[in-house]
């Protein structure tokens, strides 16, 4: 009976609080620590802790999936804020994780074809179950893969092989076909429709369903231009001031990762960074790529949480981390050592915000 009252108290309050949009976030409970449940932005609970396993929502803005364990039985469900459960046996898994509401869409799994559809903010089918697999919604754009067959690589794990990418919006029109990207980094949130294809060297272009160019930043491109044309052009003391975040991470045989503000650790720095930094001219000894992430401390993360979606992942598209690692050889073309300079994009610019110095000790 006092469950029952609870659960009719809790719909209750989440109809009032839902109408607000206002965004839920996870907390622990501090018993039995693996439990979570959910508190407004005034630190009200709104949902006791009860949730575990798969689910991998830290914040609840209108839709999310979950696992509980109830007297020993585990039930998985979508749910949105005002209570309402569905999809019971359609949940998107991958990696041991549910998907996450991601621009007001969720992705579910089809229990008789296996095919991947996503609901929206209502609960409703948005997109119908017609896929192998999606990416999430980015400005209005998901890679839609469709006709691939799951192929095992090995008792544990498997892929998608063959079939073909596709471009869709979120009324699930097709926009551009055979969607080439696999190797890219694009941003979606870049996007320019135009006649022709674009001629800027950061970007790529797709020819659309209607005869129309929809061009991307790739922001590996993006980050070469960068480096070539700002970083490292009159690269100086001063310059890697105005290219820093405002604080730069470091390792400290002590202490860890640590930071200080830029312009200290520069103060003492620059010299043994302006040193190694001179191997870039040296090509063959330089490699650069896109991150999903890079050792920040605490107070970082915090500030560039906009960066990471519900369930905390990062949004590579508009706010990748970036490495330059410089490798240093022996005569017979062995590895010695390698440095790492690491770089963040933010809503302005790229900015250098991490290195790992080899053989030094940064102070």
């Amino acid at each position: 009976m006092k469950l029952k009252v609870f659960f009719l108290s809790l719909l209750a309050s989440c109809s009032v609080f839902a109408q607000k949009s206002d965004i839920w976030t996870s907390f622990y409970d501090d018993k039995e620590g693996y439990l979570f449940g959910f508190k407004n932005s005034k630190g009200e609970v709104m949902i006791e802790p009860k949730f575990m396993g798969f689910t991998s929502a830290n914040k609840f803005d209108k839709i999310a999936a979950f696992m509980e364990d109830t007297n020993g039985e585990f039930s998985s469900y979508y749910m949105l804020k005002n209570g309402k459960k569905f999809g019971k046996d359609s949940l998107y898994v991958f990696d041991m994780a549910f998907d996450c509401e991601n621009e007001g869409f969720i992705k579910f799994r089809d229990p008789k074809t296996g095919n991947v559809g996503m609901f929206n903010t209502a609960g409703k089918v948005a997109i119908p179950a017609l896929y192998n697999d999606m990416t999430p919604f980015e400005n209005g754009l998901s890679v839609a893969l469709k006709g691939a067959k799951l192929t095992k690589e090995d008792d544990e794990h498997s892929f998608w092989a063959g079939g073909e990418n596709l471009l869709i919006n979120t009324k699930n029109e097709v926009l551009v076909k055979n969607f080439q990207n696999n190797q890219l980094t694009l941003d979606f949130h870049s996007l320019r429709i135009q006649s022709h294809p674009e001629k800027s060297a950061e970007r790529v272009s797709f020819l659309g369903t209607t005869g129309k160019y929809y061009s991307f930043i790739d922001n590996e491109k993006l980050f070469e231009n960068f480096l070539n044309q700002k970083f490292f052009k009159n690269l100086s003391k001063k310059s890697l001031l105005k290219n820093s975040y405002e604080k730069i991470v470091y390792w400290d045989e002590e202490k860890g990762w640590i930071s200080q503000p830029a312009k200290e650790f520069l103060e003492k720095n620059h010299a043994i960074l302006l040193e190694r930094l001179e191997d870039y001219k040296n090509k063959k000894n330089v490699q650069i790529r896109v991150d999903s992430s890079t050792p920040l401390t605490e107070d970082m993360e915090q500030k560039i949480q906009h960066h990471y979606n519900n369930c905390g992942r990062r949004n590579m598209s508009k706010y990748p981390f970036f490495s330059l690692i410089i490798t240093y050889y022996d005569e017979n073309g062995v590895i010695l050592d390698q440095d790492l300079f690491s770089f963040l994009r933010t809503e302005k610019d790229i900015k250098f915000i991490s290195c790992t110095i080899r053989n030094h000790t940064l102070k």
